[in-house]
């Protein structure tokens, strides 16, 4: 029973401390900037915790080439390359404000989701970002845990036999709820979700490793990834992530839209789903080539139709 106490009174407790914030904003050769988003700023550490999936959702990419190893060559950037690469300014049309997942612990949903609009838009398959319903996936995947998380390749699966159609038609209500729901057969006008057109993508593949990751990223866009967040990254409001302090909080999906350098530190741009208002207008950027917090081991191409 003491036990059972204590689990509860930590779990209750704030997340936020103003003793490590201090601490990380004294902590010398970090490069991003720390505080307290104030969306979060009243949430306890289980409200915390549920925003992320289980550590064993996130599985990394194991190489497909077995019996040859990896060369010096998987760690840098394709001959050729440019110094930088911003998809939010190239193709300003193929992109939305950042949304917000809210309740529910479905970042895989809008990070695969994601992935295909922008390499849809990119490809010149549709003039335009098309909003595609993250709540489709959310309660129709039997593959996902709705709002407990999801593993990725189940998502692409998803993506790939059954598609999802517009936001329009099913909009997403469960950053509201808190769960998935049942799988609707109605849209919001009343016709039929089977009636509907339904996107879905060409085929689906992993990333091995950082150079597989410049590589797709350069030729065909957006590439979706996940990484295990620790809990210094609850207090990061902008500048170049890298893990300075905490255990890991679980794992969580993003999507990489480019890349870049500053003062010779490489770093991805990052597309987060928690809302603008967070981080850098709802991206960050993070270290890059050095598999900070595992996001290039667990990287995910689409090819779309």
């Amino acid at each position: 029973m003491l036990f059972a106490a204590l689990v509860v009174a930590v779990l209750s407790t704030p997340f936020y401390s103003p003793h490590l914030l201090k601490y990380l904003n004294t902590k010398e050769g970090k490069l991003w900037e720390a505080g307290i988003p104030a969306k979060f700023a009243n949430r306890t550490h289980d409200e915390v915790t549920k925003m992320f999936f289980p550590h064993a959702f996130l599985k990394p990419n194991i190489p497909r080439y077995y019996g040859v190893n990896i060369t010096e060559d998987d760690l840098y950037p394709p001959d050729g390359s440019p110094d930088r690469l911003d998809y939010r300014q190239t193709h300003p049309e193929c992109f939305f404000e950042p949304e917000d997942q809210k309740e529910c612990s479905c970042c895989y949903a809008f990070a695969t989701i994601g992935a295909l609009s922008t390499r849809r838009c990119i490809a010149k398959l549709d003039s335009q970002a098309v909003s595609l319903s993250v709540q489709h996936m959310v309660s129709c995947d039997n593959g996902e845990a709705g709002c407990l998380g999801g593993e990725f390749e189940s998502s692409w699966a998803f993506l790939e036999t059954e598609g999802v159609v517009k936001s329009d038609c099913l909009p997403y209500t469960s950053g509201e709820t808190g769960n998935s729901g049942e799988c609707p057969m109605m849209c919001q006008d009343g016709t039929l979700v089977e009636d509907a057109f339904h996107y879905k993508a060409a085929s689906a593949s992993p990333l091995n490793n950082y150079n597989e990751i410049m590589v797709s990223l350069l030729a065909d866009g957006p590439v979706q990834t996940g990484f295990y967040v620790h809990e210094d990254f609850l207090y990061y409001v902008g500048g170049i992530y890298h893990k300075v302090y905490g255990s890991s909080l679980g794992g969580h999906a993003v999507l990489i839209v480019g890349y870049g350098s500053m003062n010779d530190h490489d770093y991805w741009i990052v597309r987060n789903s928690w809302g603008p208002d967070w981080g850098e207008n709802g991206y960050f950027r993070i270290l890059r080539g050095t598999n900070e917090c595992g996001i290039e081991k667990n990287a995910w191409q689409v090819t779309v139709k």
